[in-house]
């Protein structure tokens, strides 16, 4: 019997129970906060990818319903077009994707002329600028000649815009810097720049479509973009055939 002054205690077993049953729910629940983390930064994503969504609407109403130009007679970037900011701060910010590890400050390559990302269009959301901004070819799919394709488009030329690329996740795979997750400001079909799966453990590919609401796109292959160019997914741009193609007007 124990007498009044003595306390209860642990016996040595006892103790690395209770640690081996802490070490097996700390190793259950690690990746669980992982995907939740994983998933916060997609997120935080997709709320970057609509707020640029606004400005792209903002453009419209001011501009007679006409998509950002990019090439001769527009200005070079479209994003500091929409966002009517050059510098790397306030909602220029909004460009980059919350699972880049760079910052718009950083020096993408030695041969920028600013030296900083968001001055030199090295970005993490592409534009679709093949098929809405004005620097598509003769051979775009169903073009003819002259192509209506080397203008931008009017909104009203896209007529299935829950199916029509806008913007999205963008790597140039070209680069040497593209592994540290810089893209380059346009988005192209199946080229580079490509579509990146940058999310779920570089699976997940975040569009924002011409209607404005976004959407993850999951690829086969953990950070293989190729797969997002199957017919299912974001198509090709280059082919006459509609239900292969979500880069070009219908």
């Amino acid at each position: 019997m124990r007498s009044a002054g003595s306390q209860a205690g642990f016996t040595l077993i006892e103790l690395l129970v209770v640690i081996v049953i802490i070490a097996v729910l700390a190793g259950m629940l690690l990746p669980a906060v992982g995907l939740v983390r994983d998933a916060a930064r997609s997120a935080s994503c997709q709320s970057r990818q609509r707020q640029v969504g606004m400005m792209f609407a903002r453009h419209l109403a001011d501009n007679q319903s006409i998509y950002p130009g990019i090439g001769a007679g527009y200005p070079s970037l479209w994003y500091q077009t929409i966002s009517e900011e050059t510098s790397a701060t306030g909602e220029s910010l909004v460009f980059m994707c919350s699972e880049d590890p760079n910052p718009p400050t950083a020096i993408p390559w030695s041969g920028a002329p600013t030296n900083t990302a968001y001055r030199d269009g090295y970005i993490s959301i592409g534009y679709n600028v093949q098929g809405l901004g004005g620097s598509g070819w003769v051979g775009f799919a169903g073009s003819g000649s002259p192509s209506p394709y080397a203008k931008p488009a009017p909104a009203a030329a896209v007529r299935k815009p829950a199916m029509t690329v806008l913007a999205g996740d963008v790597i140039n795979p070209t680069a040497s810097y593209a592994a540290k997750g810089y893209g380059y400001h346009q988005l192209a079909a199946n080229a580079w720049p490509a579509a990146y799966p940058r999310h779920a453990g570089r699976r997940s590919c975040n569009i924002l479509w011409a209607d404005l609401h976004v959407s993850a796109i999951r690829s086969s292959t953990a950070g293989n973009s190729t797969s997002l160019y199957d017919v299912t997914m974001l198509g090709l741009h280059n082919r006459d055939n509609a239900l292969d193609t979500m880069w070009d007007r219908k």
